[in-house]
This record gives C-alpha cells, sequence and structure tokens, in this order.
C-alpha cells in the first residue's frame, strides 16, 4: 500500500489504512480553563473519506465557508478560485512527506 501525506496551510491529508484517507487540521487550542493564556496546537481530524477526490472536496468547501466576505457570486467564485489555486500549487510544489 503506497502512504502519502499532503500538506496544505493548516490542513493535512494521509491515508490512514488501505482503505481510509484522513483530512486533519492544526488548531490552536486553549490547554484549560485554569491556564489562563496558555494555548496549545493540536491536529484535529475532521473526516475520514473512502478517496482522495472526496477529502479534497470537503477541504474546498471548508477554505471557501471559512471566508466571511463570500456574501455574493462573484466574491463566492473567487474564493473557491483561490482554494483551487491554493491546492494545486501545493500539490505541484510537492509539499508532501512520503
Amino acid at each position: 500500500m503506497k502512504t502519502f501525506d499532503i500538506k496544505i496551510d493548516s490542513f493535512r491529508i494521509y491515508r490512514a489504512d488501505e482503505y481510509n484517507i484522513v483530512l486533519s487540521q492544526v488548531r490552536e487550542v486553549k490547554k484549560s480553563h485554569l491556564a489562563k493564556g496558555i494555548n496549545e496546537t493540536r491536529e484535529v481530524t475532521i473526516g475520514y473519506y473512502s478517496n482522495i477526490k472526496s477529502a479534497f472536496h470537503k477541504l474546498l468547501n471548508l477554505e471557501v465557508l471559512s471566508q466571511s466576505n463570500t456574501n455574493t457570486v462573484q466574491k463566492l467564485l473567487e474564493a473557491i478560485n483561490k482554494a483551487e489555486t491554493n491546492i494545486i500549487s501545493a500539490l505541484e510544489d510537492k509539499r508532501f512527506v512520503a
């Protein structure tokens, strides 16, 4: 089984096993409510997918929805194009860890 590990901004797509592709994101989380101002980063699983196309589709949706200024069709198309360009450039730059 071939493995892959693709990093795009704070997201990561990798093969967990023969049947699952995982989409995760590195997020900053508060360590505890008692430790004020102390944050740590943690990789949070967003979902498991049966193929890489589904994982990229979810990533595209997350990227577009995260942009708060997508209130017109033109802005939505611009956000989609920007997210697609980001994904393609990450793949072309080979930001892979094999």
